[in-house]
């Protein structure tokens, strides 16, 4: 339910003989994305990619939060996520090739539905706690998508659960 340290990409699978077959109808749901190097990675071919409920959130000063390439963006919705890079003042996002800063994207792109771009308020992040504090704006922020538990084993809110990996 969380990565700390690996890249987070998903790519096309891969046949024999190297060629590619399309990824589709993929949901990434309930995921707490933190200091990932190279950031949240979508490339190659797909279709029906959701990515909801998440957080994706790095305390670099440089690189992107978010990589997605041309191919990815067609089936791609991002719903409902909180996506936060304070120590960034540059661009935080490549999308389809262009440059963009966090705020300057989630007005020019159309499919961040429900995106959130502030601090998710984590109970101690670089002490790996990533439960929500008192007055997280991932509280009770998600959208309903029929997980009923979180990463501790707690249930999630039945209409609006929290973004992220933790109730």
């Amino acid at each position: 339910h969380y990565s700390t340290t690996s890249a987070y990409s998903l790519r096309a699978k891969r046949t024999s003989g190297g060629a590619d077959v399309l990824s589709a109808n993929v949901t990434i749901a309930h995921e707490t994305i933190y200091n990932v190097v190279g950031g949240f990675k979508l490339q190659d071919a797909m279709s029906g990619i959701v990515v909801q409920n998440c957080i994706i959130m790095s305390t670099a000063a440089t690189g992107n939060l978010l990589n997605i390439a041309a191919l990815s963006i067609a089936g791609l919705t991002l719903r409902n996520c909180v996506l936060w890079m304070p120590n960034n003042s540059g661009n935080a996002i490549l999308w389809n090739g262009t440059s963009y800063t966090l705020a300057a994207w989630m007005t020019a792109v159309g499919n961040a539905l429900g995106c959130i771009n502030a601090d998710p308020l984590f109970v101690d992040a670089a002490a790996g706690d990533f439960r929500l504090q008192a007055g997280s704006p991932a509280k009770l922020a998600g959208y309903n998508s029929g997980i009923t538990t979180d990463f501790a084993n707690n249930a999630r809110h039945a209409t609006t659960p929290s973004i992220g990996a933790y109730e």
